[in-house]
Parts: structure tokens; sequence; C-alpha cells
């Protein structure tokens, strides 16, 4: 059998390729708060390379915290349209901040507006005011930037 990163690699690229949701990046990552509970939430795989899974994250965000803490995570990975899903286990540590900076100016914009304005990990009462908010730095961002 292929090296377990490359393997995955191959299956990564077929469902990226095929499938008919518009998200094929996602996968679960679990973390463990300070009470020793696990946290689970989707995030978007940017890349998997010898060293192993990059996916981006806020570093003022529960998730980041909780890494910080304590660096053990699991990851989930549904590919249902490739038929397979995979579980894996290790330990997260942050990327070199040029490499972060990268991954961030890929992102689409409306992508990067929310992540700009909204407080991560922060309960909201309504939907309607955010919606209101993000419209406004929406055009604000692009008059800026």
């Amino acid at each position: 059998m292929n090296h377990p990163l490359r393997h995955l690699q191959d299956l990564w690229s077929k469902a990226k390729q095929s499938g008919v949701l518009p998200h094929r990046n996602v996968i679960c990552i679990s973390t463990i708060d300070d009470q020793g509970f696990p946290h689970s939430r989707f995030v978007d795989l940017k890349e998997i390379n010898q060293e192993g899974l990059i996916f981006c994250t806020d570093l003022k965000s529960n998730k980041a915290k909780e890494i910080l803490n304590n660096p053990k995570v699991s990851l989930t990975i549904w590919w249902e349209h490739v038929a397979h899903q995979i579980r894996i286990q290790g330990f997260c540590s942050l990327i070199d901040p040029q490499l972060a900076d990268s991954y961030w100016e890929k992102r689409v914009h409306d992508a990067q507006v929310v992540s700009y304005i909204f407080d991560q990990s922060q309960e909201i009462e309504h939907s309607k005011p955010c919606n209101k908010n993000f419209l406004m730095k929406k055009v604000n961002m692009i008059v800026i930037i």
C-alpha cells in the first residue's frame, strides 16, 4: 500500500473532481476544551503534503485556543461521493505565517469579509443584524482593498 498521506491525496483529488456538493474540501476537526470535552466543527481542507493536512483558522477562535492548549486533534472526513470515510488522529501545529497569508489571499472575497467582521465562536441572537453588517462591511472592504 502507498504511504497513507499519498493515498489520502489521491482520494482527495478524486473527491474534489467528483460529487455534486459545492464544498468538497470540508472535513470535521475535533479538539478538546479545558474541561476535557471534545468540540467538533467543519473546516476547509487546504492542502495535504508530507507534513500532514493543512486547514486555517482565526487564532482568536475557540478552535485555535483549544489547539494551542492541547494540540491533540482528530479529523473525520466523509467523502460519500468517492465511498470513503477517513478518521485521523494527530497533533496540530502552526504553519508558517507567509503560507497562512497566501491561503488568506486565495480565499473568496465574501469569505474574507465574513472572517474579518465576525468573531468566530461567539453566539449571535439574530441573523438579521449580521446580514446587514455583512453587506455594509462588504461594500466598505471593496472600497478599502
